[in-house]
Order: structure tokens, then C-alpha cells, then sequence
């Protein structure tokens, strides 16, 4: 049973951090509580604070700080933390409900959440409608946030200088990473989409996950992404990146084959220094290559501005696919530097209306009909039939 915090309780955490402090150091301990409306935390300093079986309910905290804190088994309803910095917090079977916003930009050391959950409201459950939006949003630092054993249900979730999803579970999530950080997805479940968009990462890994419906990188910046031994629907349109490995994946198509969206890899108007898929399969409904750029306007596709043709393209400067089978494929309007096909049968493809400088196959069986209307070849070790 939750009761209201004392006044003695409150003047404890209102206080400046050299009163709070014990003369051995010693942490301070606040148990049961509820923590409501009725309180601000503007500007306030927990250091060394562990709450325990304690309510958050519609609390506001602007610019405060929490430092070296534990929160265990704690709920946090509608709540808004913003414009603070966390170093070295725990939560901690701890759970997260209604439309929260709760985060804070600054900070070093780790954030950590361990089996919490996550759940947004919707716009239904907020009395505004029937749409499924998101109400609900969770933020890390400038250091290391790590969720382990964590449920997300409907949220923005804003990554540190390092995140890690560890063996967590999601549904209808958007991920947002802070410029040059890095972001790793270990043991992964996830449903509905996960978008990743318009970030700015050092590094990309996936490992050992299963995406059940979309995965997105739009219009993300890459360093180095690595996606290893998953199953996804993978969408990385608009991606530019140093290198891109896929190994070992399984990528998903739909459920039905009446679905208007594209499935299995995507990566149209990409620009990518090497691409490598290595040891890939394509399984359902409409699951493909969809690395095709765009058809460009008709006074650009007459020559009068490459420059800005070039921006409808797809470019490539190494592709390597090699012990993965094509069966279908579209591959137009790309400009590729050396494309490598190795150990793997050749089904139908299209790679009209593109540029190769160097077309290599090794071990390659073709099965079906490879198109190149309208493109160049200015190297080939192959013998192939090009039609």
C-alpha cells in the first residue's frame, strides 16, 4: 500500500545535495510512496536516492538531476521529466503508462532499465479519436543507456552515445539516436513497425533478432551497420552508409500476396560505399531485392543535368551478394562500381538503365533473365548472357 510523501520526506529530496547527504554517505531510502500531481521537482538534485514500491503519478521535473539513483519496482503514470541530466540510474522492474515524456539530454555515466515496460497511450484512450499514435516517450542521456529484458508498446525512445537493446520485446516503436552514436539490438522481438529514420549513427548492429513487421533506417546515416543471423523485413530507402553487412539473415516477405508494400530488402536511392549479402535468404510473399533508384524527370533523363540525375540513382561503389539466391530481383537506374555475384543461382533481374564499371559472377548459375536495356558494362568477367 502507496501512501503521500511526508513533509519530512520532502524536505529531504527539495533540499540541496550537501544536506541530504548523512555524515557516513550513506544512501537515502524512500519506500511505498506516491509521488502526484501535487508536487514539482523544477530544478531539484537526487543523489543517492533509492525509491522502492513507489508511484510517479502526473509529476513534473524540469531541469532536475538525478544522480546516482534506483528506482525499483516503481510506476510512472503520465509523467514529465524533461531538460535534465540523469548520470548513473537504475530503474529497475519498473513500469511506464499513459501519455508520458520523460527524459534528459544531458548527462555521462549508464542509464540502465531492467524488465521494465513501456506502454504509450493512444489518441482512443486520451478521448481524441480512434487513431493508435504514440503518447509516450522515454529518453537517454549523453552516456550509455541499456534496456535489458524490456517491453515497448507504442513509443519514442531517444538513445544515448551508446544504446543497447538487449533481448527486449517492442511493438510500434520509433527510435531516435543522437548524432555519431551507436545503437546495438541483441536477441530482438519485435511486431508492427520499428523506424529508425532520419539518424545519424558511428554503428549499426543487429544480432539473433526477429522483426515480425518492418524495420526502417529512412533517411539514416551509417558508418558501419552490421545485421547478423535476423529475420526482417529490411527498409534502408534513402540510407547513405560506409558499409552495410547482411549475413546470415532471412529476409520476410507478407503474410498474403495481396500487400501494396515491398518487402525483403530494400535500399532504393541509397548511397552506399559497399553493400555485401552473404549467406542470405528470401522467404514469403513478395520478398525481394528492391535496390532500384527512380526514373528521372524527362528533361533530366535527356542529359541536360547528370548531377542532379545522379540524385534519382541508387549508387553503389562495391555490391558484393555471394551464397545468396536471386530469384527476383530489381536493380534499375543503380550506379554500381564493382558488383560482385558469387556462389549462388541467378533468376530474373532487372538492372536496365544502369552503369557498371566492373561485372564480375563467380560459381554463378543463371536460371532465369537478366536485363540490361539502356546500361553500361565497362568491365566484365562473365559469361553470363546479358540480354
Amino acid at each position: 500500500m502507496t501512501t503521500p510523501l511526508s513533509q519530512d520526506e520532502i524536505a529531504i529530496l527539495s533540499s540541496n545535495h550537501t544536506l541530504r547527504q548523512a555524515k557516513d554517505n550513506s544512501r537515502i531510502k524512500i519506500c511505498n510512496r506516491v509521488l502526484d500531481i501535487d508536487i514539482r521537482f523544477d530544478n531539484f538534485v537526487w543523489s543517492k536516492v533509492d525509491f522502492e514500491n513507489c508511484d510517479f503519478i502526473n509529476c513534473s521535473m524540469y531541469h532536475g538531476m538525478l544522480q546516482d539513483v534506483q528506482f525499483l519496482n516503481c510506476l510512472f503514470f503520465s509523467n514529465t521529466w524533461r531538460h535534465g541530466t540523469w548520470e548513473n540510474v537504475l530503474f529497475k522492474d519498473c513500469a511506464w503508462k499513459g501519455p508520458f515524456n520523460m527524459g534528459a539530454p544531458k548527462g555521462v555515466g549508464t542509464v540502465s532499465f531492467l524488465d521494465c515496460e513501456f506502454v504509450g497511450a493512444t489518441e482512443e484512450e486520451l478521448g481524441y479519436g480512434g487513431k493508435a499514435e504514440t503518447f509516450g516517450s522515454i529518453g537517454g542521456t549523453n552516456g550509455n543507456v541499456n534496456y535489458q529484458h524490456c517491453g515497448f508498446k507504442r513509443v519514442y525512445i531517444n538513445g544515448g552515445s551508446a544504446t543497447i537493446f538487449d533481448r527486449c520485446e517492442m511493438l510500434d516503436v520509433v527510435i531516435f539516436g543522437k548524432n555519431g552514436s551507436s545503437i546495438f539490438f541483441n536477441k530482438l522481438t519485435a511486431a508492427g513497425l520499428v523506424d529508425v529514420s532520419n539518424g545519424r549513427f558511428s554503428s549499426v548492429r543487429i544480432a539473433d533478432s526477429e522483426f515480425k513487421g518492418r524495420l526502417t533506417f529512412n533517411d539514416t546515416h551509417i558508418e558501419k551497420a552490421l545485421f547478423e543471423n535476423v529475420k526482417v523485413n529490411l527498409d534502408l530507402t534513402l540510407v547513405k552508409a560506409n558499409s552495410v553487412e547482411v549475413k546470415g539473415v532471412t529476409f520476410v516477405g507478407a503474410e498474403s500476396p495481396k500487400s501494396t508494400l515491398q518487402y525483403g530488402l530494400t535500399c532504393e536511392l541509397a548511397k552506399l560505399e559497399q553493400l555485401a549479402v552473404i549467406d542470405c535468404r528470401f522467404q514469403g510473399y513478395g520478398a525481394r531485392f528492391h535496390l532500384s533508384g527512380e526514373e528521372p524527370p524527362h528533361q533530366i533523363h535527356e542529359g541536360n543535368d547528370p548531377k542532379l540525375a545522379s540524385a534519382y540513382s541508387t549508387t553503389v561503389d562495391r555490391l558484393f551478394i555471394r551464397n545468396t539466391p536471386i530469384d527476383d530481383g530489381s536493380f534499375e537506374y543503380m550506379n554500381i562500381g564493382q558488383f560482385v555475384l558469387e556462389n549462388l543461382v541467378l533468376g530474373n533481374a532487372n538492372f536496365s538503365n544502369s552503369s557498371i564499371q566492373n561485372f564480375v559472377t563467380r560459381n554463378v548459375r543463371q536460371s532465369g533473365q537478366l536485363k540490361l536495356e539502356n546500361t553500361k558494362i565497362v568491365r566484365k568477367e562473365s559469361d553470363l548472357q546479358l540480354q
